[in-house]
């Protein structure tokens, strides 16, 4: 019950969609189930038999003609509306796992390989739309057309229709433990297959570096390696697929033999006249037809079943906490920034902070240095919300963070890291995502505060001027001025620099330092640098060694120690 629920919140939208579908496939399996009535009265007409209706020849090929369009017409409809349906499915169910994601924590999405999740997203949505398609009407269908003709067939002759539904219940039977085995097979191929993406992806991603390191081969035989498994279960999968479908067609034959062989009976000790025969053999052949697809569908239904536990244990990830804002200062400092962590590790691995307390007044700059490895860039997660507390706390100016995905915390912070991510588009929509209000004008000015002047007159078209995906065409000092007018359009109260000039050229340097220089005036700033011309904007220094806190003081006395990081 939960997957017909869950299936039908996508779909809801579009219920006359789905109940004209549904109502056509009832009309098409009593047509379907009308035909061979009018066969039978046919043939009886021909051999002046006994008759039931009293129509004439013509009016009955009328009558088969009318019964033929009206089959055609409904498929046809419920085709569209199966469409109509899939689509809808398919977007909102699309719509929902990426809605749920980007308001996913941090610390949640960043489990994920970006590219096993964008193909589950793609590819998962897609097979379920498909498989909802095939199943909620045909079906249905199907299931019509084994319990009409078995009611004609009972009104011919009680035995000859349990002789043909017998089959049904016999093919299910064998088929349920191969049926099984088919989804199990199914879902670890799904699995492989979104793994053998995000190798490929990985590959492409980093194909400078395994040039450079002559690492093609080992390239090749990691990509051929995911491969091969796909192509192992992919084998398995059609093995029992192989043993599922012709279960089937097993099942047709044996029932239209069956059917052959006791009509024949009947029909020769006079219990059946020729019409009765003709007509029962006909509606064997509908039950043969859906009987031969039903293992199909079982088939597809644990597809479809495997498919949904994969999109539930995406939404499971994680429960979102419910939107609150804690106002209150409390016993909190109004005027600094406290961050107090007894005990901090990820995925229950070895300790990476143990009672660290820092306290930073408001307008003040930090450098925070140390080896790599030693958490700095965690801090900037923690004190953010990214990466949730479980034994500590943090509180800016008073207000303490109780609720990591909350957006109001957020807002506080102006964050720049090695590489200023870009979005495809142009410089305007690169910059107008870090403040929505902000006029061309803002950007424009942000943009001269941040150094680019040159970029601004290199671009042609200015501010419409298209960016390429990830940023291709912009240079790394370029990006960072991107940034850097990003954080000059948001105005937030924190600044965070994770080594900034990482991806910078040294003749960068040195006007992207001054630009830093005038944006940090009157904020509270907390950086990671290794580059003197960065980090002499700091005014304090605090050196993270081994979980602890090894050194907290001033830049000058830093500078002055023996050993420096």
């Amino acid at each position: 019950m939960k997957y017909i629920t869950f299936l039908y919140s996508f779909i809801r939208k579009q219920k006359t969609a789905l109940v004209l579908a549904i109502a056509f496939t009832i009309v098409a399996a009593l047509a379907e189930v009308v035909f061979p009535f009018l066969v039978q009265e046919l043939v009886n007409t021909l051999l002046k038999d006994k008759l039931i209706l009293s129509f004439s020849f013509n009016q009955l090929i009328a009558s088969l003609i009318g019964v033929s369009l009206l089959i055609v017409i409904s498929h046809a409809i419920i085709i569209w509306m199966q469409t109509i349906n899939a689509s809808e499915l398919s977007y909102n169910m699309r719509k929902s796992l990426v809605d749920s994601f980007l308001s996913f924590p941090y610390h949640i999405t960043r489990k994920f390989h970006s590219a096993n999740l964008a193909f589950r997203i793609k590819n998962d949505t897609y097979l379920v739309s498909d498989r909802v398609r095939d199943l909620y009407s045909e079906f249905l269908y199907d299931t019509l057309s084994i319990i009409g003709p078995f009611i004609a067939m009972a009104l011919i002759d009680i035995k000859l229709a349990i002789l043909a539904f017998m089959m049904v219940c016999l093919t299910t039977l064998i088929s349920k433990p191969i049926t099984n085995r088919v989804a199990i097979y199914e879902r670890i191929l799904q699995i492989y297959n979104s793994r053998l993406t995000g190798v490929i992806q990985e590959s492409l991603s980093w194909i400078k570096s395994v040039k450079i390191f002559n690492s093609e081969e080992s390239e090749k035989k990691r990509i051929n390696d995911a491969n091969t498994k796909v192509k192992n279960v992919e084998r398995i999968t059609g093995l029992f697929m192989s043993l599922s479908v012709p279960l089937g067609f097993f099942a047709q034959l044996a029932s239209t033999i069956a059917v052959l062989w006791y009509g024949g009976l009947l029909l020769m000790d006079g219990t059946i006249n020729p019409g009765n025969f003709v007509a029962a053999f006909t509606y064997e052949q509908l039950m043969s037809d859906s009987i031969k697809r039903y293992s199909n569908h079982l088939n597809k239904f644990a597809s479809l079943k495997s498919l949904l536990d994969r999109v539930f244990e995406l939404l499971g990830s994680y429960k979102p906490i419910p939107k609150k804002h804690n106002k209150s200062t409390g016993n909190y400092n109004p005027d600094t920034i406290d961050i107090n962590i007894n005990t901090f590790s990820y995925n229950d691995r070895d300790t990476l902070f143990r009672d660290m307390n820092i306290s930073i007044q408001k307008g003040e700059r930090i450098l925070i240095v140390g080896d790599n490895g030693q958490g700095k860039s965690t801090i900037f997660d923690i004190v953010t919300g990214l990466t949730p507390l479980t034994d500590g706390y943090v509180s800016i100016f008073g207000e303490v963070l109780d609720n990591p995905d909350h957006q109001h915390w957020l807002q506080k912070f102006g964050v720049m890291s090695q590489q200023t991510q870009i979005i495809k588009g142009t410089l305007y929509d690169n910059l107008h995502i870090a403040n929505t209000e902000s006029t061309r004008e803002d950007m424009v000015s942000a943009l001269i505060k941040a150094g680019g002047s040159e970029l601004l007159g290199k671009l042609k078209d200015g501010l419409d001027s298209h960016i390429d995906e990830k940023g291709s065409s912009l240079s790394g000092g370029e990006r960072q001025v991107v940034g850097l007018a990003r954080l000059y359009l948001k105005t937030p109260e924190i600044l965070l620099f994770d080594e900034p000039t990482t991806y910078l050229d040294n003749s960068k340097i040195n006007n992207f330092a001054e630009a830093l220089n005038n944006i940090v005036h009157g904020k509270t700033v907390l950086m990671i640098s290794h580059d003197p011309r960065v980090f002499r904007l700091a005014e304090r220094v605090i050196r993270v060694d081994k979980g602890r806190i090894a050194f907290d003081g001033s830049l000058q006395e830093y500078m002055e120690q023996p050993r420096t990081n």
